[in-house]
């Protein structure tokens, strides 16, 4: 996992190459059930630092919602950015689909703007604290 300034964009490239998001947008172009690409785990907080890391994620996968944001890179087609529902699994967030370039530069330069959009305009819901209610009470049988 990597603790990133929505500014420093230099660092986001040297956590995600240009090289990584060739590999892993030729991988999600083939038929697989299996999609490569950045996790959002948290947004950006007052500091300006956005925890993201590199997954992988089943088609069949999701995550609680407002919880992550798994945003895959694609050659082909425009990047899908997927939010987590509870019972349908995943549905695509709004008008996700990033604006496709002429070359693979301008695809992973689109990326990573959208992946530091995400990064500043997200919000998570709160971590569960030590008082949550949802954690009191008995547990098992």
């Amino acid at each position: 996992m990597a603790h990133i300034h929505v500014d420093d964009r230099p660092a986001l490239e040297a956590f995600y190459p240009a090289s990584a998001f060739e590999t892993e947008a030729s991988q999600n172009d083939c038929s697989s059930a299996i999609a490569a690409g950045l996790l959002l785990l948290a947004a950006a907080g007052d500091d300006g630092l956005f925890h993201v890391e590199r997954a992988r994620r089943h088609s069949g996968e999701s995550a609680l919602p407002g919880s992550t944001i798994f945003v895959t890179p694609q050659l082909r087609q425009a990047a899908t950015l997927f939010r987590p529902e509870p019972y349908s699994g995943q549905s695509e967030i709004g008008d996700a689909l990033l604006l496709v370039g002429e070359d693979e530069t301008d695809n992973y330069r689109l990326f990573l703007d959208e992946v530091l959009r995400l990064a500043r305009e997200t919000r998570f819901r709160a971590a569960i604290g030590r008082g949550e209610i949802r954690l009191m009470g008995l547990r098992g049988g």
